[in-house]
């Protein structure tokens, strides 16, 4: 008697409780739900395939399970949030922002079969120090890790055919990172490991003074002007 549900399944709002069982049979959870409601933990049963944009923005509780059928995160699903870890079940195919400024996220998960990581999706999260990669990641989208300030090491995976622009950008503490040889890499994708280690931070290149060695880069054609 807590839910107030549409057709369709779709949890729309909640009445103000802190800690909360989503029944079964729901299938989402509408966009806004629990937005800084002060939500200390959620149990989340399977069958739920969306969890909405804003839904659990500023989620004080320091995990939660996310089930094994969730499909989609929603922008700014957990923004702000309090977790410390999170795992990402291999059944999402969609999120992007979903974990932007979660400060005291310290570790994720990204199960096998996971193919794609979202643009920012956990873009300022500066307590971040420990990522796992599936082997089955295809791209890393635009920012996804931009302004993780103690991440220190990366490990992708072989098979991976893409990084967007700034994907670690300022990440100061990174000091290690493999790159696979074979992906397309956006600019200012590693900026601060590459600048660490006397590379272009727009391309990872060989510096030519204060310009790019790579006359595709467009720090060397800024020179050349």
């Amino acid at each position: 008697e807590r839910f107030k549900l549409k057709k369709g399944g779709r949890l729309v709002r909640d009445y103000g409780c802190h800690h909360f069982v989503i029944p079964d049979g729901v299938r989402e959870i509408g966009d806004n739900c629990f937005e800084n409601e002060c939500v200390i933990s959620l149990k989340i049963p399977d069958g739920i395939v969306r969890i909405g944009d804003y839904a659990l923005m500023g989620y004080k509780g320091q995990n939660i399970q996310l089930p094994s059928t969730l499909e989609e995160l929603g922008k700014f699903a957990f923004s702000d949030s309090e977790l410390r870890e999170i795992i990402i079940p291999k059944s999402v195919k969609r999120m992007a922002r979903a974990f932007d400024g979660c400060m005291n996220l310290q570790s994720i998960v990204l199960e096998e079969g996971i193919e794609e990581i979202g643009e920012y999706v956990f873009s300022a999260c500066e307590g971040l120090r420990r990522v796992v990669f599936p082997q089955s990641l295809k791209k890393i989208g635009a920012g996804a890790f931009f302004g993780c300030n103690c991440l220190e090491e990366v490990v992708l995976p072989n098979g991976l055919e893409e990084i967007g622009k700034m994907a670690f950008d300022c990440c100061p503490k990174l000091n290690m990172v493999n790159i696979p040889s074979k992906a397309k890499i956006g600019e200012q994708a590693f900026w601060d490991y590459w600048q660490k280690n006397r590379k272009c931070g727009y391309c990872g290149s060989e510096r030519d003074g204060d310009g790019c060695s790579d006359p595709n880069c467009i720090r060397y054609k800024e020179i050349q002007k």
